[in-house]
């Protein structure tokens, strides 16, 4: 005998469960499926996430041990909670408002929640890098907010 691992598909109420059992013998809950939600690793344990496009083998990805996701790619570690890549030059991210009125829209909102907010402090920043000539990343130029008192 080798490793067992088995796969059960469980059926309780109304609700379908997709087990796991590991090569220690545990039970590992992947998938499951109710009439109105789908839960995917709602145990928190290691189990990553990847989804595959006809040409992009990490379309989207979720990395539970870093607990980010990637979308084009595998979030890279430094990376907090999203990380998108692309490899051409057109968009990659668009946000759209179809909005028929003239009310602002999209709104694009850098919100910093802190609960001892001071003068000084930097609220956010949008960041432009690239690599220099030597293939070193480098940061260029950025757009920076900060809290002030008039």
């Amino acid at each position: 005998g080798g490793t067992l691992f088995r796969t059960e598909f469980v059926q309780s109420g109304a609700s379908m469960y997709v087990f796991h059992r590991d090569s220690t013998g545990t039970d590992k809950e992947l998938i499951r499926l109710a009439n109105n939600y789908v839960f995917f690793n709602d145990d928190g344990e290691d189990i990553d996430i990847k989804m595959e496009g006809e040409n992009v083998d990490h379309l989207f990805s979720l990395d539970a041990a870093q607990d980010n996701i990637g979308i084009g790619g595998a979030p890279n570690s430094g990376v907090e909670r999203l990380h998108v890549q692309g490899t051409g030059t057109s968009t990659m991210l668009r946000i759209e408002s179809t909005d028929a009125g003239a009310s602002v829209a999209p709104v694009v909102d850098l919100y910093r929640n802190s609960a001892s907010p001071d003068t000084g402090d930097d609220l956010g920043q949008i960041l432009f890098s690239g690599n220099d000539s030597a293939g070193a990343k480098q940061n260029y130029f950025q757009i920076k907010g900060e809290i002030r008192d008039n």
